[in-house]
């Protein structure tokens, strides 16, 4: 999935990285945590199944 964008970072002029903002601390947060219990390995959901952390 990311070899694709791999190939073109060498051909970009810049490149802008975009980060969220921690929901415990409110620092920069480049994670996701994810809430309750469930056992799936991919859970859809929003704000009420992930949270934007940092490390």
């Amino acid at each position: 999935a990311f070899g694709s964008i791999l190939n073109l970072v060498p051909l970009a002029e810049s490149v802008v990285k975009l980060t969220a903002v921690c929901m415990e601390c409110f620092r920069e947060a480049a994670y996701t945590k994810r809430l309750g219990l469930e056992k799936e390995v991919e859970v859809i959901g929003g704000a009420d199944k992930y949270h934007s952390v940092c490390r």
